[in-house]
């Protein structure tokens, strides 16, 4: 529960990891660096963490369906060490420090300080935490990575070389069959210097999350949540013009096994004000992925399913969608479709093509919501297209690989066209060819 995605052994939100007990004294130095006792009794000891990243992002006509630019190139790097220091059973303290630069071919300028920054610190908390009736509470304080349930309001947002990271204080109490989190944070504005990132005293978000385990059969081991999330930006341009946007996001996720498949669907209703006007918007964010049973290969089938409300900017309520600090479900190789006012569904497969080597397969078909809305948060990009009335945006096929060297380095990349409706290629727009590569060495 909230600790995020994978990048093979590890957890992308590298304090997530936890590696209690010291490893062989003839294993490899990167798993002998993950337990390192600094007390002849063991009761302190620390535990290292590294990561090298090359990203690579290749995008033709990446501005579809706004107005015409050149391709991109983009380089990303990202270099990340990190020390988690143990005092005992209950108190630790966490520290990372993250660089990253970008290159390339007419990438965006200014280059934001997400992608190019000199040396930050990417988490610096301490945490206390105690056993208490069965379960375990505590409190994390100072600057940290956050993940709640799948991502969708509140997440790390990994693809950026500077992992999205907030100022504030976090509780939970942490059972078998139950956890409950509450937290208040700032997001943090990151400027492309050395160790000059501020706090965003414009911005922030609170709320509680509450994950139950459902009763389990033989067949079943699912889950339900229910959080709040509340969110004020005291310098929002959603109405063109500077206004304060208070934004109530409730939301319920029903997650786990069911007869052999692995399924995730969260609905999200949000309500508040921006300025004179009322929000009323929602978005459901759907995913089930099935390993056949008996197939060859390890082949696994998935399928995806997402809606985000839009509408006009000029009626007295606002249906615009936000999903603040989520997962970029659609920051991926295409970067076509902005985070809000969107349909979409598709499907996949992937499989073992040898024994280190796993190949994907997936088609997703894009629609706007609302053919009226004129702001697409992220990307401004084919929802907010004044030049056409189509709803289909297009199709977007895909075709991924992974390859593990080991436990440490990987390689992945894809290819994913976006092939897009006759609607938008009246209105001038073509389709977009997009490439992703990214070579990890993670410790």
């Amino acid at each position: 529960m909230h600790k995020g995605g994978r990048a093979g052994d590890f957890f992308v939100i590298r304090s997530n990891d936890s590696f209690p007990r010291a490893a062989a004294q003839d294993a490899p130095w990167e798993e002998r660096a993950k337990h390192v006792a600094l007390t002849d009794d063991g009761r302190i000891w620390v535990t290292f963490s590294g990561e090298e990243r090359l990203l690579i992002q290749k995008n033709d006509r990446p501005s579809i369906g706004a107005a015409p630019t050149a391709d991109v190139l983009a380089l990303q790097f990202r270099h990340q060490y990190g020390a988690d220091l143990h005092v005992g059973e209950n108190l630790r303290f966490f520290g990372q420090l993250v660089s990253g630069q970008v290159t390339g071919d007419n990438y965006k300028s200014p280059i934001f300080g997400r992608q190019q920054n000199a040396l930050e610190a990417g988490q610096a908390f301490v945490e206390y935490s105690h056993a208490v009736q069965g379960g375990r509470a505590g409190v994390i304080v100072g600057r940290q990575q956050t993940h709640l349930g799948s991502g969708a309001l509140v997440s790390a947002q990994a693809i950026h070389n500077i992992q999205r990271n907030f100022h504030g204080v976090r509780a939970y109490y942490a059972a078998k069959t139950f956890r409950f989190d509450a937290f208040a944070y700032r997001p943090l504005l990151h400027d492309r210097g050395a160790f000059d990132d501020t706090t965003d005293d414009t911005t922030a978000i609170w709320g509680a999350y509450a994950a139950f385990a459902l009763p389990r059969t033989a067949e079943t081991a699912l889950n339900f949540d229910a959080y709040f999330v509340g969110s004020r930006d005291e310098e929002s341009q959603l109405l063109r013009g500077l206004n304060v946007v208070d934004r109530s996001s409730y939301g319920v996720r029903l997650h786990g096994r069911a007869y052999g498949a692995q399924l995730s669907s969260d609905w999200i209703k949000q309500t508040g004000d921006v300025g004179p006007r009322d929000i009323d918007a929602w978005a459901m964010n759907t995913s089930i992925q099935y390993p056949v049973p008996g197939a060859p290969r390890n082949l696994t089938l998935s399928l995806v399913s997402d809606v985000a409300s839009g509408g006009s900017r000029e009626g007295d309520v606002i249906r615009t969608y936000d999903p603040l600090f989520g997962v970029q479900r659609h920051a991926n190789f295409a970067n076509s479709v902005g985070f809000t006012n969107f349909v979409d569904v598709g499907g996949g497969a992937r499989f073992d093509l040898t024994e280190k080597l796993e190949v994907g397969v997936s088609v997703r078909a894009f629609w706007r919501y609302s053919v009226e809305d004129g702001y697409s948060l992220g990307y401004q990009s084919a929802v907010n297209n004044r030049k056409t009335d189509a709803r289909f945006i297009g199709v977007m096929p895909g075709l991924n690989a992974s390859y593990a060297f080991n436990k440490h380095v990987s390689l992945k990349g894809g290819v994913s066209p976006l092939l897009t409706s006759d609607g938008y290629k009246a209105a001038g727009q073509d389709d977009m060819r997009s490439f992703q590569m990214e070579l990890l060495y993670i410790w």
